[in-house]
Protein backbone atom coordinates (compact mmCIF):
# COMPACT_ATOMS: atom_id res chain seq x y z
CA UNK A 1 0.00 0.00 0.00
CA UNK A 2 3.15 2.17 0.58
CA UNK A 3 4.45 2.02 -2.37
CA UNK A 4 1.15 2.16 -4.72
CA UNK A 5 0.45 5.82 -2.64
CA UNK A 6 3.93 6.69 -3.63
CA UNK A 7 3.58 5.71 -6.66
CA UNK A 8 0.41 7.54 -7.08
CA UNK A 9 2.49 10.99 -5.63
CA UNK A 10 5.16 10.81 -8.04
CA UNK A 11 2.97 10.37 -10.73
CA UNK A 12 1.71 13.70 -10.11
CA UNK A 13 4.86 15.30 -9.72
CA UNK A 14 6.41 13.23 -12.82
CA UNK A 15 2.89 12.59 -15.18
CA UNK A 16 5.27 11.47 -18.03
CA UNK A 17 5.81 8.10 -16.01
CA UNK A 18 2.29 7.16 -15.70
CA UNK A 19 2.04 3.84 -17.80
CA UNK A 20 0.59 4.39 -21.29
CA UNK A 21 -0.53 1.71 -23.33
CA UNK A 22 -0.76 -1.09 -21.11
CA UNK A 23 -2.32 -1.52 -17.17
CA UNK A 24 -0.10 -1.23 -13.96
CA UNK A 25 -0.45 -3.29 -10.44
CA UNK A 26 1.12 -2.68 -7.75
CA UNK A 27 1.75 -5.55 -4.90
CA UNK A 28 3.76 -5.49 -1.62
CA UNK A 29 5.46 -8.86 -1.85
CA UNK A 30 5.34 -10.59 1.74
CA UNK A 31 7.77 -13.97 0.61
CA UNK A 32 10.44 -14.33 -1.44
CA UNK A 33 8.18 -16.58 -4.04
CA UNK A 34 4.77 -15.01 -5.29
CA UNK A 35 2.64 -17.17 -7.80
CA UNK A 36 1.23 -14.73 -10.73
CA UNK A 37 -0.67 -16.35 -13.65
CA UNK A 38 -0.75 -19.19 -16.27
CA UNK A 39 2.48 -20.82 -14.21
CA UNK A 40 4.57 -17.61 -13.92
CA UNK A 41 6.11 -17.31 -10.41
CA UNK A 42 7.91 -13.90 -8.99
CA UNK A 43 11.07 -14.81 -6.95
CA UNK A 44 13.22 -12.21 -5.26
CA UNK A 45 16.83 -12.76 -3.32
CA UNK A 46 18.23 -9.83 -1.54
CA UNK A 47 21.24 -7.72 -3.06
CA UNK A 48 24.79 -6.59 -1.97
CA UNK A 49 23.85 -2.62 -2.27
CA UNK A 50 21.24 -1.71 0.58
CA UNK A 51 19.07 -3.43 3.31
CA UNK A 52 16.69 -3.34 0.60
CA UNK A 53 18.05 -4.36 -2.88
CA UNK A 54 16.51 -7.06 -4.31
CA UNK A 55 16.90 -8.81 -7.65
CA UNK A 56 13.64 -10.13 -9.03
CA UNK A 57 13.07 -13.03 -11.23
CA UNK A 58 10.13 -14.10 -13.43
CA UNK A 59 9.84 -17.91 -14.14
CA UNK A 60 7.60 -19.30 -16.59
CA UNK A 61 8.17 -21.04 -20.18
CA UNK A 62 10.92 -18.14 -20.06
CA UNK A 63 12.96 -16.79 -17.04
CA UNK A 64 13.81 -13.40 -16.75
CA UNK A 65 15.95 -11.96 -14.00
CA UNK A 66 16.59 -8.11 -12.80
CA UNK A 67 19.46 -7.01 -10.73
CA UNK A 68 18.56 -3.87 -9.08
CA UNK A 69 21.50 -2.50 -7.72
CA UNK A 70 24.57 -5.21 -6.54
CA UNK A 71 27.98 -5.86 -6.21
CA UNK A 72 29.16 -9.73 -6.95
CA UNK A 73 27.52 -12.27 -4.57
CA UNK A 74 27.11 -16.09 -5.38
CA UNK A 75 23.90 -15.46 -4.40
CA UNK A 76 23.02 -13.79 -8.06
CA UNK A 77 25.46 -15.86 -10.15
CA UNK A 78 23.01 -18.73 -8.32
CA UNK A 79 19.92 -16.81 -9.18
CA UNK A 80 20.54 -15.45 -12.82
CA UNK A 81 21.54 -19.37 -13.49
CA UNK A 82 20.25 -20.40 -16.93
CA UNK A 83 18.06 -17.20 -17.33
CA UNK A 84 17.09 -16.43 -21.14
CA UNK A 85 16.83 -12.60 -20.04
CA UNK A 86 19.61 -11.23 -17.42
CA UNK A 87 19.01 -7.43 -16.77
CA UNK A 88 21.60 -5.98 -14.82
CA UNK A 89 22.96 -2.52 -13.30
CA UNK A 90 26.27 -1.89 -14.74
CA UNK A 91 26.81 1.77 -13.92
CA UNK A 92 30.13 2.04 -15.50
CA UNK A 93 32.50 0.59 -18.16
CA UNK A 94 35.59 0.55 -16.13
CA UNK A 95 34.52 2.39 -12.71
CA UNK A 96 34.32 -0.01 -10.10
CA UNK A 97 32.05 1.32 -7.85
CA UNK A 98 30.89 0.42 -4.44
CA UNK A 99 27.38 -1.78 -4.25
CA UNK A 100 26.57 -1.52 -8.28
CA UNK A 101 28.95 -3.54 -11.27
CA UNK A 102 31.12 -3.36 -14.15
CA UNK A 103 31.95 -4.74 -17.11
CA UNK A 104 34.87 -7.10 -15.76
CA UNK A 105 32.42 -8.07 -12.97
CA UNK A 106 29.29 -8.59 -15.39
CA UNK A 107 31.39 -10.55 -17.21
CA UNK A 108 32.50 -13.38 -14.46
CA UNK A 109 28.90 -13.36 -13.33
CA UNK A 110 27.80 -14.10 -17.01
CA UNK A 111 30.50 -16.32 -17.70
CA UNK A 112 29.15 -18.46 -14.53
CA UNK A 113 25.41 -18.35 -14.36
CA UNK A 114 25.46 -18.31 -18.71
CA UNK A 115 22.42 -16.55 -19.55
CA UNK A 116 21.29 -16.62 -23.03
CA UNK A 117 20.78 -12.61 -23.07
CA UNK A 118 22.40 -10.13 -21.17
CA UNK A 119 21.12 -6.36 -20.96
CA UNK A 120 22.81 -3.87 -19.02
CA UNK A 121 20.67 -1.27 -17.24
CA UNK A 122 21.84 1.68 -14.97
CA UNK A 123 24.44 3.21 -17.55
CA UNK A 124 25.85 6.41 -16.98
CA UNK A 125 27.31 8.49 -19.55
CA UNK A 126 30.72 6.89 -20.06
CA UNK A 127 28.96 4.00 -21.80
CA UNK A 128 27.73 6.28 -24.60
CA UNK A 129 31.60 5.24 -25.95
CA UNK A 130 30.52 1.46 -26.17
CA UNK A 131 27.05 1.54 -28.16
CA UNK A 132 28.16 -0.93 -30.66
CA UNK A 133 31.19 -2.40 -29.26
CA UNK A 134 29.68 -4.99 -26.84
CA UNK A 135 29.21 -8.74 -28.77
CA UNK A 136 26.86 -11.24 -27.49
CA UNK A 137 24.69 -12.19 -25.12
CA UNK A 138 25.55 -8.42 -24.06
CA UNK A 139 23.06 -5.42 -24.87
CA UNK A 140 22.86 -1.93 -23.67
CA UNK A 141 20.07 -0.91 -22.17
CA UNK A 142 17.84 1.53 -24.14
CA UNK A 143 13.80 3.73 -24.23
CA UNK A 144 12.14 2.08 -26.18
CA UNK A 145 14.31 -1.35 -26.90
CA UNK A 146 12.57 -4.38 -27.94
CA UNK A 147 13.83 -8.00 -28.08
CA UNK A 148 12.56 -11.44 -28.22
CA UNK A 149 13.19 -14.41 -25.68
Amino acid sequence: QGLELFFRRLCLVYPSIKPKGYSLTIRSMVRDVWPLWDGVVVETVPMRHRKESIAVKFKGKKTIVFTGDTDYSGDLVSFATGADLLVSECSFPDLKAKGHLNLAVLEKIVERAKPKQVILSHLYPEWETFRGVLHAPFLLAEDGLEISL
